[in-house]
């Protein structure tokens, strides 16, 4: 249970109770009582809730946005990350029950996305639902993240230099030594996660799957997204935008546009 701190399966401290005011789990969340449909919005490596801040008030009041925090990062920097894949995702299963009385969905960017897929993956064998719709973003699926360049073994001037690529943090942030000596524990632990999952043949999720990149991604390809179509027995759609892996901050509205046109959520 969340109530116990599971040192041996590798996962975060204990949730702190299931009050949105409490929960550490779920930040900046804007309660909206006129909402059809509550979105849960995983960030990507080294990321927090926080990269969601904004979406609430785009989205409308008929979508209720819950950012979700993992362990490591803002309000819980002193609470180690999750090094398993399969525990946090049934951590999170059980965080996110309580606020499954609506239909939802989720977004995930890069590792969010890949944490976006599994939870629905285990909800759906759980018999616990089914998201509406996942929103994968500049994410490789589960059969090409084995190929993938690994990061997590550089050194940590390599491993900067290519986090650089990614055009991920701003560049006041990577110049700066003490900065990166704050940051650089929180993105290699994220990593490890990432380039440590094995995919374990679930079969496809049952829900409608958008997967979103940037043209100038070189960590992810226009083929490797096209290859979550395999991973889905429902509807299946594919955009590309103009940018690197983080090519969401200039392309949000247009981001926003699709969330809504595809959960059927009118402006």
């Amino acid at each position: 249970m969340l109530s116990e701190l599971k040192k041996d399966r590798g996962c975060g401290k204990a949730m702190n109770g299931l009050d949105i005011k409490t929960n550490p789990w779920l930040k900046y969340m804007v309660p909206k009582p006129s909402a059809k449909l509550r979105l849960f919005c995983f960030p990507h490596a080294g990321g927090a809730a926080s990269f969601f801040r904004t979406w609430s008030c785009l989205l409308g009041e008929q979508i209720e946005i819950l950012p979700v925090q993992l362990p490591g990062r803002e309000n819980r920097l002193s609470e180690p990350n999750y090094t398993s894949m399969k525990s946090l995702v049934e951590d999170l299963a059980e965080v996110i029950f309580p606020y499954l009385n609506l239909p939802f969905a989720f977004f995930g960017h890069s590792m969010g996305a890949l944490i976006s897929f599994e939870l629905a993956s285990h909800l759906q064998r759980l018999g616990n639902g089914n998201p509406e719709w996942i929103f994968l973003s500049a994410c490789r699926s589960p059969a090409t993240i084995a190929s993938a360049q690994k990061l997590s073994g550089l050194k940590d001037t390599e491993f900067i230099e290519e986090f650089k690529k990614l055009e991920g943090l701003p560049g006041e942030i990577l110049d700066s030594y003490d900065a990166m000596e704050f940051f650089l524990p929180i993105i290699r632990s994220d990593v490890r996660l990432f380039e440590s999952f094995h995919y374990r043949g679930n079969g496809p999720v049952c829900c409608g799957v958008t997967v979103l990149g940037g043209e100038d991604d070189h960590t992810v390809s226009a083929h490797e997204l096209e290859s979550w179509r395999q991973y889905t027995s429902g509807e299946f759609d594919a955009h590309h935008f103009k940018g690197k892996h983080f090519y969401i901050n200039a392309n949000l509205c247009a981001i926003i546009r699709i969330i809504k046109d595809r959960l059927i959520i009118q402006s």
